[in-house]
């Protein structure tokens, strides 16, 4: 019974989240390193087919059951990305990124999940934090407008125009993993974190009613490793974010599924 829980409760997490993100605000990948006993150190590095970004991260355990973690990303994408398209989507002609955070936080000590020596452990993890991030987005949008009364009356009708934004980003959060280890070779983690975004322009011309954007994000992440040996393991990721609230009714974000490739080495 405790198995089937345990996996229940991974799934049902996984299935709380939906898809969404912004021009300007691309989501971190959510660290999800599954801390277990004092002395404990991982670093991990990733690419995120997304997004074109490259990401670091380290976790260290100086104290039996704390936890400090830091990642960072910083991205590219100078072609349109068919992740991100959607019909009134502008074209994507440059979009960079930069972001660094850092957390503290609380890992429980691993729970085999039932009697046997070789048994799947369940552990979990909460942390808070804060990071800091820069962007810039350039593209063209198409506006539709209407062409049967540009027909008629000569407006409005479809045109083009090249749009931008730059600023700078802080995101508070507060996140809480759950992992699955010891299954054989194989390693389960989830991370869910409630994200705060403000972000504040230096220019745009965006049509927005506000010089700083504030919104609410939940952003996922799950994380499915292969252990080579014991101080390195293969991770594939997939992350998800959806705004919940915000100071503006203006659309600001869109979509994709955040995919990522990675290595990381463990120190135990």
């Amino acid at each position: 019974m405790k198995t089937k829980h345990a996996y229940l409760l991974l799934l049902a997490c996984a299935l709380l989240c939906s898809t969404g993100c912004s021009r300007l605000y691309h989501m971190p990948r959510v660290p999800v390193p599954l801390m277990s006993e004092a002395g404990e150190f991982s670093a991990s590095g990733a690419y995120d087919i997304t997004t074109n970004s490259f990401m670091g991260e380290v976790a260290f355990s100086p104290l039996n059951h704390l936890a400090v973690v830091a990642s960072g990303n910083t991205g590219n994408m100078t072609d349109n990305n068919p992740l991100f398209a959607e019909e009134t989507d502008p074209e994507i002609k440059q979009s960079t990124h930069h972001y660094a955070e850092a957390a503290l936080g609380y890992y429980s000590t691993p729970m085999p999940i039932n009697s046997r020596s070789t048994a799947p452990q369940f552990s979990w993890e909460v942390y808070g934090g804060y990071g800091v991030g820069k962007s810039d987005w350039e593209g063209v949008v198409h506006h539709p407008g209407a062409p049967l009364l540009c027909a008629i009356f000569g407006s409005p009708c479809p045109y083009s125009s090249l749009e931008y934004g730059k600023g700078r980003y802080e995101l508070f959060f507060l996140q809480g993993n759950a992992g699955l280890r010891n299954l054989g070779i194989l390693e389960l983690g989830l991370g869910m974190r409630l994200s705060q975004l403000t972000y504040r322009f230096d220019n745009y011309s965006l049509f927005l009613p506000v010089d700083t954007y504030q919104a609410y994000y939940l952003e996922h992440q799950y994380r499915f490793s292969i252990h080579i040996n014991r101080n390195f393991r293969v991770d594939v990721s997939n992350g998800l974010s959806i705004r919940i609230a915000s100071n503006t009714d203006e659309k600001f974000y869109r979509g994709p599924i955040h995919s990522s490739v990675g290595i990381t080495y463990l120190l135990r």
